[in-house]
């Protein structure tokens, strides 16, 4: 694929910019061949230590994105039995399972879309958490996709939350 150059400058720059830059410049700029570039496919370039690590999966076991930063939150709800003039005894109830991703790393361009459709169908998906030698595995319903951006250094985040439904099974 052949980038036009001064198309390219004139996005980055503006066209009152690349108007300045002398012709002989230009020229020698979009004469430049550049490096081939190597296919590396979509697999996600994994941290050298991916022994902590979050990935999602849509329905069809299709990676979609992955976090080596996350919270897997484990709840329960106490059921409160006895008489008001007796000490009241407690009971365990209902348990659930939550997870908070501050930011999220994609495989496509597009991620964070990729998430609010999947908030939007509101189909579920699966969540693999890789702790140390344990990988625990569940499905998660997505309950909230955020988008932040930040002008200084010209960066996105996704930061995601989702609730687990059923149990969050553990292999080792």
């Amino acid at each position: 694929m052949q980038v036009n150059r001064r198309d390219f400058f004139r996005t980055l720059f503006g066209a009152t910019v690349v108007a300045l830059v002398p012709e002989p410049v230009m020229r020698a700029i979009e004469e430049v061949t550049p490096p081939p570039v190597e296919h590396i496919g979509t697999e996600p370039i994994l941290h050298p230590f991916p022994d902590k690590c979050l990935f999602i999966y849509d329905g069809n076991d299709h990676l979609l994105g992955y976090s080596y930063d996350f919270n897997l939150i484990f709840s329960r709800e106490f059921v409160k039995l006895g008489h008001p003039w007796n000490d009241p005894e407690y009971f365990p109830g209902r348990s659930e399972w939550n997870v908070e991703v501050p930011k999220i790393n994609g495989t496509g361009e597009m991620e964070y879309m990729v998430f609010t459709d999947a908030l939007s169908r509101g189909g579920k998906l699966k969540a693999v958490f890789v702790y140390d030698k344990i990988k625990f595995v569940g499905d998660v319903y997505l309950t909230e996709a955020s988008l932040s951006y930040s002008a200084e250094d010209q960066q996105h985040a996704c930061s995601l939350a989702f609730v687990g439904s059923g149990a969050l099974t553990k292999e080792i």
